[in-house]
């Protein structure tokens, strides 16, 4: 067993021989080819190199941006492709073309990188003959794009109480649509703040129930929709849309034109919910005041029977005060009432001048139409058609 035991320990000593050192040192060759990156010169392939450039490191949102990669190696013109990367993510790919000596390059055109820094390579896939490699790092800029945005109105001028829907509509210069919000302002007071539509457009209804109602006052609004921006656009501010809201003030009376002196007048004033008590109705004959300060019930009308007015041809008006600061003063479209007094015409019971009669008419001590020879049916709708032209008389007598 000893002498066993010796003989094996002799065996282990021995040296090794010529054939498997060669394999040692070819096994140690390959792995520090492996290591420095020349393990395909050993196996017959050539080594390469990849250079990223951009035509430009600053960009803003959608705007094209053309990234060149440059492959070349120690010997011929290396083939393939080579895809570009954002990070881990593949931004696209190109073949290899442009050969010269021993490079080739490759470029691709992209405008999707979103707002913010990014880092680009370019990675070289290799072909049979030669190895793939990488590019440095490009350290790519996005910037956010600028946008533009405007304001309509459904009704302007419009009544107060009414509802008025404003519109805003955002758009870029690169034709891709903002995201985001826009908030609808009156003046530094913003209305109601809503998100836009797939197509860049939002509609915000102005309601009476809502904070900061536009309809609560009457008069000018500088209205304005401000985008707000996102990630990739920056915000910006509509020009102002003057907004008129006006209080509407309706007057009818029930009687119609020529009436007499003795039948009532009843003036009937509608305005569009007020909801100021300070505010008032006056009634007036051009310039002259026939009444005022006339309370407004329930925020709606106004009912006022005048006593009896004298003969004459009128022009009335409903004025609004707008003595509240937040409405202005409203005059209703004028009615013209011509009151005749029948003691006056001597005329017959209907009113009536035979064929062949001369009439005069004198307004104001003034003859207004002389020796009118009638040759048919007169009556008091004939002298008011020929007093149409008069715009002022407070005493009207008839002659003929």
């Amino acid at each position: 067993m000893n002498n066993l035991s010796r003989e094996s320990r002799k065996s282990r000593k021995r040296p090794l021989s010529s054939g498997m050192k060669m394999g040692i040192i070819a096994l140690l060759l390959m792995l520090t080819a492996i290591n420095y990156g020349s393990y395909s010169n050993a196996v017959g392939m050539s080594t390469t190199t990849t250079s990223l450039s951009t035509s430009t490191h600053s960009q803003g949102y959608r705007g094209n941006i053309e990234y060149t990669a440059t492959v070349t190696s120690t010997e011929g013109v290396p083939t393939g492709t080579i895809t570009y990367m954002n990070g881990s993510e593949e931004l696209g790919t190109a073949f290899l073309s442009d050969a010269t000596l021993n490079t080739a390059t490759a470029t691709i055109t992209i405008n999707f990188l979103t707002a913010g820094a990014h880092t680009i390579t370019a990675v070289y896939s290799g072909d049979s003959n030669y190895m793939g490699s990488t590019s440095g790092e490009i350290t790519q800029e996005v910037v956010q794009a600028p946008s533009t945005v405007s304001v309509s109105s459904s009704a302007n001028p419009s009544v107060y109480g009414d509802y008025i829907t404003f519109t805003a509509t955002v758009s870029s210069l690169n034709e891709h649509v903002p995201t985001g919000e826009v908030a609808f302002k009156n003046g530094d007071t913003t209305l109601q703040t809503l998100s836009l539509s797939d197509v860049g457009v939002v509609t915000f209804e102005n309601i009476e129930n809502i904070e900061n109602n536009l309809l609560a006052s009457s008069g000018f609004h500088n209205i304005t929709a401000e985008y707000l921006g996102d990630t990739n656009y920056l915000g910006s501010t509509s020009s102002v849309l003057s907004q008129y809201v006006a209080v509407d003030v309706d007057m009818s009376i029930n009687r119609s034109s020529p009436t007499v002196v003795g039948e009532s007048i009843s003036f009937y004033i509608v305005v569009n919910e007020v909801s100021a008590t300070t505010n008032t109705i006056s009634i007036m004959d051009g310039d002259q005041i026939i009444v005022q300060d006339l309370a407004i019930v329930n925020n709606d009308y106004v009912l006022w029977t005048a006593p009896n007015l004298p003969a004459g041809l009128y022009s009335f008006t409903a004025v609004f005060s707008g003595e509240d600061t937040n409405f202005e003063t409203a005059t209703s479209a004028p009615i013209q009432l011509l009151i005749l007094d029948p003691a006056s015409l001597d005329v017959n019971q209907d009113n009536r001048v035979e064929i062949n009669d001369i009439v005069r008419i004198i307004v104001n001590g003034t003859l207004a139409q002389k020796d009118f020879n009638h040759d048919g049916a007169f009556n008091q709708a004939d002298i008011h058609s020929m007093l149409t032209y008069i715009s002022t008389v407070n005493q009207i007598d008839y002659e003929y």
